[in-house]
């Protein structure tokens, strides 16, 4: 039986490596040029094969000792973009100017973006940590809780985009 840590140790600075050079070079959804490029070189360096698809797709086939179950893994999704005048007035409304915390690019994905393609949207980051209550765990983590006021924000926040978009006239 395979000592998953071990084999898994053997790549950790690659890894870590790519990842650094991912979250300080992000880019959009299917112009990811320094991204394929990265890949293309720790694929080289490893001596695993790949084939490009369209500008920056990479595929490759790891095989293993044995012969049966096959997991592919793939990574389709669009940015997500939103219209950003609006919910930046909703959460100015909502929470005042303070409430509102620009992030930087990232190329994290999100299923939402699917909707965003079809339909008019935001895609909101609502805290719900709370030092103060010990709720300091990100999402995922075992000992996740949120402050349930955050609760009634992000309710606030729903109900007032959806009026600030109903309001706001469509674009010509």
């Amino acid at each position: 039986m395979a000592n998953i840590p071990r084999i898994a140790a053997g790549y950790r600075q690659i890894v870590i490596e790519m990842q650094r050079h991912f979250h300080m070079y992000p880019e959009v959804a299917w112009q990811e040029q320094k991204t394929s490029k990265t890949i293309h070189s720790a694929l080289r360096r490893l001596g695993i094969p790949f084939e490009l698809i369209a500008e920056t797709g990479v595929l490759t086939t790891l095989e293993g000792n044995h012969t049966g179950k096959t997991i592919v893994l793939r990574w389709i999704w669009p940015p997500c973009n939103c219209r950003k005048t609006i919910i930046t007035r909703t959460i100015e409304t909502i929470c005042g100017p303070s409430g509102l915390r620009r992030l930087p690019p990232m190329t994290g994905a999100e299923d939402f973006a699917f909707y965003l393609q079809k339909i008019p949207g935001a895609f909101v980051f609502l805290g719900g940590g709370k030092k103060t209550k010990g709720l300091t765990f990100p999402q995922h983590h075992e000992s996740f809780g949120i402050d349930e006021q955050a609760l009634e924000i992000g309710t606030a926040l729903n109900a007032q985009y959806a009026l600030d978009f109903l309001n706001t006239a469509a674009p010509s």
